[in-house]
């Protein structure tokens, strides 16, 4: 297993007992068994980028399996919903590193590429950054709510929410086949 790899698992791991702030860049080496901190320095550059990698790493997984953003969405909360510890720890992160920060910024910059692509255009009008945020700035929200309640309802539900909330001028972008 790469260096990169198991540095992620490592994290991944330690996530499931530890919030992110009691985890520290030498416990994850200890635990990956690397001689250094440099190997965990070549890769990333904090622990944060880490975590959010760990996410990334999985959602590029299920890029790979299926098509749709609503299938991958689903999917994606239902890791969420099995990993509920992991998610739990991952959320309780605050401050200019944390996941909810992250996770806003990967959901929008994601939702950009893919609404450019649909519509044919180089760059969001006003409206439809204004649009974009407001409309992500609840999902996250919500997500996060999600999670801090114990994941009360499934994660079908949550999608299911999550897409009926989603504004026409969007939906277009997200159920377009060549985005």
């Amino acid at each position: 297993m790469k260096t990169k790899d198991q540095l992620i698992k490592a994290m991944y791991e330690l996530l499931q007992k530890y919030p992110i702030e009691k985890i520290t860049v030498d416990m994850i080496i200890e635990y990956c068994d690397l001689s250094s901190r440099t190997s965990f320095y070549r890769y990333f550059q904090d622990k944060y980028q880490l975590m959010a990698m760990c996410y990334i790493s999985y959602e590029d997984k299920l890029r790979k399996e299926f098509v749709g953003q609503e299938q991958i969405l689903e999917k994606t909360l239902q890791f969420m919903f099995e990993n509920k510890k992991t998610f739990e720890n991952m959320f309780k992160s605050e401050g200019q590193d944390s996941f909810v920060k992250f996770l806003y910024a990967d959901y929008f910059h994601k939702l950009k590429e893919k609404y450019m692509k649909a519509r044919g255009v180089t760059e969001l009008t006003v409206h439809e950054t204004y649009y974009m945020e407001l409309y992500l700035s609840g999902v996250v929200n919500c997500l996060d709510n999600w999670v801090k309640k114990g994941m009360d309802i499934s994660p079908k539900e949550m999608s299911d929410i999550i897409i009926e909330s989603m504004p026409d001028m969007l939906i277009t972008a997200i159920k377009s086949p060549t985005a």
